[in-house]
């Protein structure tokens, strides 16, 4: 078997050691005839040539943990499981950003008695940082506190590296402080990821002024520290600050790449200097620098935000010749800019074409569309819109609730803002509860009560009437909300539809009020007074003998198990009932109760 380590020749006769040699013993003289070791460093690539260590790692990319405790268990027994081999695993994790199977090699490495060091908890933290788990990276620290092992500039840097990829700015400035007063100085990667933790942020300010400090302690900025500056410029829509930035950077002497350009064209696209974009989109192709779909997707969007569409569809017809294929980026860039103008059509061939293309729309692909319809008042193909939008898998989110918000009080002058607010949650409410989606309802309902707002009872009412029964059940307590803000409106959906002779056709769920003091007994064929629909005899419901209360979902679940037709007993006022149909075959009044008809 091959050597563990650089320099070993021959297998080794008895399991290699885990624990420090003896005192007094050299290693380096124990083979004379070998000549001296040669120093027994870690090479990352040993396990090239060690088969136990290949299939554990096979199966560690596969995150299969139950088949490495065997294979480590097995290592152990023949006296092969090292540090290094552990470090491997571990380093593999963070390589693959699998923070949580990092920990479990960690641990592992503990219970088989092999000491932690540095360099294990480095590469635990690595891990947790690549994945932004930040909490764990700072428990693994408390670990190496607790074992007593000494951090060193690397573990500083892995914990600011965390924080930076959980954009928590404030909590690395407090590790980098933390380095200091511990005797290290930060180097040219703890300015360089300080300088990053600001520009996710945004904060560019900050960034600024963590790369004056960096050049006050000596340090000269690379190309990284650069392209993270220039990139905080870009989030800020700060088009002429990244330009002065690139142009000290080739001063400098420092070779500007695809990421700085990028971001330069994306700080002019944000800052409005459509031109200025352009003529960096020149110059990268002069530079020798390649350009990418971001690239092109970030001049895309500079034209974009004033509504240029003809100059939007001039660069996706470039990308093909370039041998570039538009993204979903860039398609939604051209919805967008179809949405600054309202241009519905040529936003409706943009749509197609994304899909003809093999690629889904997404949020904001669709929410470009019904941004579109609705800046021109067509509401019902909005509406359209925003149900295929549901029905594709595709989840409203808050961007397209403050679209239609926005545009139906910009359609509607005299609109409040708050009339326009519980406009699009009737909508949203509407077109989750005829899909049926219970989750999605129950959140977008409570996201409305948070907002202090209500639906009438006509927005309640069409929403049940596209509803099944448990979506009903769960919307009632909203209409008995509305019978309080909106008194005059409580009755308006009992009407029949217009053209329609049938009242089942038309009908609209029951209020709760009429549902939940319900009182009931089923009456036998030989009872009902209701009407023989076919073979299908209706399930009749009268008053019981007591009047015992009769809970919503009881009465819900009896509608779904009753069949085809359903005939309800409701305890109403009939003064109630003026829009209601009086027909005795559809509609029995006896006193205050009714006999309504209900479709299932």
């Amino acid at each position: 078997m091959a050597g563990y380590f650089v320099g070993a020749t021959t297998a080794p006769s008895a399991p290699l050691r885990t624990s420090p040699p003896r005192e007094g013993v050299n290693r380096a003289a124990a083979s004379p005839a070998q000549g001296p070791r040669k120093k027994q460093t870690f090479n990352p690539n040993y396990q090239q040539n060690n088969p136990y260590l290949g299939n554990v790692l096979k199966r560690l990319a596969a995150n299969d943990l139950a088949a490495v405790s065997t294979l480590l268990d097995d290592l152990e027994v023949k006296g092969h499981l090292s540090r290094n081999v552990l470090h491997s695993c571990i380093r593999l994790c963070a390589k693959t950003n699998n923070h949580h199977a990092a920990i479990w090699c960690a641990e592992r490495m503990r219970q088989s008695g092999i000491k932690l060091t540095t360099v294990t908890i480095n590469s635990v933290i690595d891990a947790c940082a690549k994945t932004g788990d930040l909490n764990q990276a700072t428990a693994w620290w408390q670990v190496m506190e607790h074992e007593g092992i000494q951090p060193n500039r690397i573990s500083y840097n892995t914990m600011l590296k965390a924080c930076a990829h959980a954009r928590d700015a404030k909590k690395a400035e407090w590790w980098i402080h933390h380095m200091i007063s511990s005797g290290l100085r930060p180097c040219l990667i703890s300015y360089s990821t300080m300088i990053d933790a600001w520009s996710k942020t945004g904060n560019l300010a900050k960034a600024e002024a963590w790369f004056q400090k960096m050049e006050e302690a000596g340090q000269q900025p690379d190309a990284v520290i650069y392209n993270s500056l220039i990139h905080a410029c870009a989030k800020a829509g700060k088009p002429v600050k990244a330009e002065q930035l690139l142009q000290r950077m080739c001063e400098q002497g420092i070779k500007a790449d695809e990421k700085t350009y990028n971001s330069v064209i994306n700080a002019c696209a944000k800052g409005g200097a459509i031109q200025k974009a352009e003529y960096w989109f020149r110059h990268m192709d002069g530079a020798g620098c390649r350009v990418d779909e971001i690239t092109v997707g970030a001049v895309m969007n500079a034209s974009a935000k004033v509504g240029d569409v003809d100059r939007v569809e001039y660069y996706m017809q470039e990308m093909p010749r370039r041998g570039l294929r538009p993204n979903v980026v860039c398609y939604n860039t051209v919805l967008h800019a179809c949405a600054q103008i309202g241009d519905h059509i040529r936003a409706l061939k943009w749509f197609n074409a994304l899909k003809s293309a093999g690629l889904y729309p997404n949020k904001i692909s669709y929410n470009s569309l019904i941004d579109t319809f609705m800046k021109v008042g067509d509401l019902d193909s909005a509406e359209c819109w925003l149900r295929t939008m549901v029905n594709s898998g595709v989840h409203v989110d808050t961007i397209t609730y403050f679209t239609l918000a926005r545009d139906f009080q910009h359609i509607n002058e005299h609109c409040a803002s708050q009339e326009a607010s519980r406009w699009a949650f009737a909508l949203i409410i509407k077109t989750y509860a005829a899909e049926g989606n219970m989750k999605a309802l129950g959140y977008w309902l409570t996201e409305m009560s948070r907002e202090g707002l209500t639906l009438s009872a006509e927005q309640i009412g069409n929403c049940m009437r596209v509803s099944s029964p448990v979506v009903q059940g769960m919307l009632m307590p909203h209409w008995r909300a509305s019978v309080v803000d909106y008194p005059d409106q409580h009755c308006s959906h009992l009407g029949q539809s217009e053209g329609s002779d049938d009242w089942s056709d038309s009908y609209a769920p029951t209020p709760p009020q009429y549902l939940e003091m319900a009182s009931y007994h089923e009456v036998g064929q030989d009872e009902q007074d209701a009407p023989v629909d076919g073979d299908q005899f209706g399930k009749c419901l009268s008053p019981a003998s007591t009047e015992d209360e009769l809970s919503v979902p009881s009465l819900m679940n009896l509608v779904k198990e009753a069949g085809d037709r359903v005939y309800v007993n409701v305890n109403v006022e009939q003064s109630q009932l003026v829009d209601g149909p009086c027909e005795e075959d559809h509609y029995l009044v006896d006193g205050k109760w009714a006999y309504q008809r209900i479709s299932v």
